[in-house]
């Protein structure tokens, strides 16, 4: 059986092909405030970088389709207020940007504008839909707590108070009191919760 040969040459062209395309550059967009807020809220509540975002938003081709359809039907309106605003993002980003302004002759702004809104909206959806299935895990969550703490009463009544037993279901009865904490910020505030949080 022949063996394939690994071509390097073009190995390694693909691989700098992929780390200029990651490299970082500077573009200034002029956007709504209603825009440049839900830019803030999406970078808070997942906790990522400008580049990230744009990188996840415009690598999505659907979503970038549908925006450019929606740009190209829509104008700016007057009665919003725009403002100018420097973001760093990947030179894929930008030369994708750059090439759909220049194919469907509408502006850099009115495409940012668009998929911002659009994945906003349904991230929003989405994050509702979280949001109502955690309160209902917390309610089971804080049922096990209240049901932990009637153990522990027990096991104190038969078990001398330096036991093992009670060390273990007092750190079990934190953990589970911790995580309904955790929940509650999230449901409120939108931090994440730590997977490897105790």
């Amino acid at each position: 059986m022949k063996k394939e040969s690994i071509n390097f040459s073009n190995l390694e062209k693909g691989i700098l092909n992929n780390m200029a395309e990651n490299q970082s550059v500077r573009t200034t967009f002029k956007l709504s405030e209603d825009c440049l807020k839900a830019i803030e809220e999406l970078l808070k509540i997942n906790n990522i970088k400008p580049k990230e975002l744009f990188n996840k938003i415009f690598e999505n081709e659907f979503l970038f389709n549908t925006a450019i359809k929606i740009a190209q039907e829509s104008k700016l309106s007057s009665n919003k207020h725009f403002k100018r605003k420097t973001f760093v993002i990947s030179k894929k980003t930008l030369r994708l940007l750059n090439k759909a302004s220049k194919e469907n002759n509408i502006s850099r702004d009115l495409i940012v504008e668009s998929i911002i809104t659009i994945f906003f909206e349904f991230f929003k959806q989405k994050w509702q839909e979280e949001i109502e299935k955690e309160k209902k895990a917390m309610v089971i969550i804080d049922d096990l707590w209240e049901k932990a703490e009637v153990a522990e009463k027990k096991l104190k009544s038969i078990l001398e108070e330096d036991h093992p037993i009670l060390d273990r279901i007092s750190t079990i009865i934190i953990i589970i009191h911790n995580l309904s904490i955790d929940i509650d910020a999230k449901i409120k505030t939108g931090k994440p919760i730590d997977p490897d949080g105790l």
